[in-house]
């Protein structure tokens, strides 16, 4: 969940009801964006730890909702750990959205958020030409970016070079006219 894009918070929230589903005694969580430690309690008083690194990013909300449906039907109707492994691993392995399917997507909620605050057809441009420059920034350099406070600087460093860059070069044609 966290690979795809979910909140710490969802992530504690959703293993603290797993571990109530399958009847712990008790539980301990911590997760942070780049790491999970769990620790549960039996009814036998014994305990078993967990952490794990967690590598990489790839956002993909889809995936995510799918993910969430899982672990909500784990709630209900507890299952073996093999058959959620399997299910898990079913809806990572599955493709993401077409290339083009993603673009177009980040160019129209760009395009219609700059229209919905009254932005001229240029501002719906640039915002184009930025949707574009994000979309391709998270596809290929932010998949290897794997501290989330780095990713979002770099990318926002990016996108603001490309903003200025492009309303300079649209300020000095409009003074050339």
């Amino acid at each position: 969940m966290m690979v795809t894009g979910a909140e710490v918070w969802r992530v504690e929230d959703m293993l603290e009801k797993l571990f109530d589903a399958y009847c712990f005694k008790d539980w301990e969580v911590w997760v942070v964006s780049s790491c999970l430690a769990a620790t549960v309690y039996t009814w036998d008083d014994r305990e078993y730890t967990q952490i794990r690194i967690i590598k990489g990013r790839n956002y993909d909300l889809d995936k995510l909702e799918r993910l969430y449906r899982l672990a909500e039907e784990v709630f209900e109707t507890p299952t073996s750990v093999s058959a959620i492994r399997m299910k898990v691993n079913t809806i990572i392995e599955a493709p993401g959205l077409p290339v083009l399917q993603t673009y177009l997507a980040t160019v129209m909620a760009g395009v219609g958020v700059a229209i919905f605050y009254n932005g001229s057809l240029m501002d719906a441009f640039v915002v184009c030409i930025m949707s574009l420059a994000f979309t391709a920034y998270t596809r290929r350099i932010g998949r290897m970016i794997n501290n989330m406070l780095a990713y979002n600087i770099v990318g926002a460093f990016i996108i603001e070079m490309i903003a200025l860059a492009v309303s300079r070069s649209l300020l000095e044609n409009s003074k050339g006219e």
